[in-house]
């Protein structure tokens, strides 16, 4: 957050803030059901521009959305910090893609494990050596 005139940075999230403490609320939980199908389907529609049968197939389709848009966005800034990392091995075009997969690989397990799914028919280990 460079607001105040410098660099500094701003908490946003902890994993220590989803647990319930005194005086807390309790979370409400969100999960997916087939009563959730259509209207969650219409969404990632209108948001997002990607339609399709399964729901679970427009977030896999989402999630490679928003990674290439990140990339777009972050990708000098990815560039300039992959020395001593595994990805210092691979020209430019190398980097961008081993990031996309991985990255997309990670957001579409999370959002099918999340809603429900099955992400195990998904994938198979080879899928995650980007990671």
């Amino acid at each position: 957050d460079e607001s105040s005139g410098f660099p500094r940075l701003h908490y946003v999230f902890d994993v220590s803030d989803t647990g319930v403490r005194r005086n807390s609320r309790d979370p409400e939980v969100w999960q997916y059901n087939d009563d959730l199908k259509q209207p969650v389907s219409e969404m990632l529609s209108k948001t997002y521009g990607i339609s399709g049968e399964r729901v679970s197939q427009q977030l896999a389709d989402v999630a490679g959305k928003l990674v290439a848009d990140y990339w777009d966005n972050n990708g000098g800034d990815i560039r300039a910090i992959v020395d001593g990392s595994l990805l210092m091995d691979y020209d430019e075009a190398g980097v961008e893609m081993q990031f996309k997969s991985a990255a997309a690989i990670s957001v579409t397990y999370t959002l099918l494990e999340r809603c429900g799914f099955e992400p195990a028919g998904w994938f198979d280990k080879d899928d995650f050596q980007a990671i």
